[in-house]
């Protein structure tokens, strides 16, 4: 009886972690997106703001003055995102899985020892409703 408690359990957990598998895929597929996109939006403002810083110093600088100071700006926003690469992918401290899950199995399965009869009934109801249910 305990296996086919704990299977219930699993399936039960499972069909939950598949629906929040394919949320999960969907916000993914879509934060892929605005990033890929923004990321193209980016890469056009730094071109026409690079255009523009170009336009504004070349007079004064002249075309190799120009040329440095572009790749100056540029060599300062690589080394600013290396930077904040560094600090944001420092690892994160992922703590070990409890011993919840074992004490959930635990638990359903002292009540349902103490509870036969009305477990029996509530899962014959939750068959009953689960079948009704329309698709």
């Amino acid at each position: 009886m305990e296996t086919v408690i704990k299977a219930i359990l699993s399936s039960v957990t499972g069909y939950g972690a598949s629906r929040m598998v394919a949320a999960s895929i969907t916000r993914f597929g879509v934060a892929t997106f605005s990033a890929i996109v923004g990321s193209l939006v980016i890469l056009g403002a730094v071109g026409c703001a690079m255009v523009a810083l170009w336009i504004w110093v070349a007079p004064t600088l002249g075309n190799a003055g120009a040329f440095l100071a572009v790749s100056g700006v540029l060599l300062c926003v690589f080394l600013g995102l290396v930077v904040l690469n560094r600090y944001s992918a420092c690892p994160h401290s992922i703590e070990a899985p409890t011993q919840s899950s074992a004490l959930l199995v635990d638990e359903a399965l002292h009540l349902f020892k103490s509870h036969k009869g009305s477990a029996l009934i509530a899962a014959l109801i939750a068959g009953i409703a689960a079948g009704q249910r329309q698709r």
